[in-house]
């Protein structure tokens, strides 16, 4: 099993948690890729529906998140 490098948290305009996915890839602009890829797809934006930003935090040991974000990206 690969160990988990980060964590997207897909949020709504109040800060509140939509859903989220983990991710195994090594660098943090792969993670970036695969998010958009997502953000990109129909389907899965009707799952997701009312996300407005997207936090990347870091998972350095495989389970906790650093405290500041990597990366957010808004929709």
């Amino acid at each position: 099993m690969k160990k988990q490098t980060y964590i997207a948290y897909f949020k709504d305009e109040n800060d509140n948690l939509v859903t989220f996915e983990r991710f195994t890839c090594k660098g943090l602009k792969r993670v970036v890729s695969c998010v958009k890829d997502l953000l990109n797809s129909e389907l899965y934006m009707i799952c997701v529906k009312g996300t407005k930003t997207v936090e990347i935090y870091a998972t350095p040991d495989g389970y906790h998140i650093e405290l500041v974000p990597e990366y957010i990206l808004v929709v």
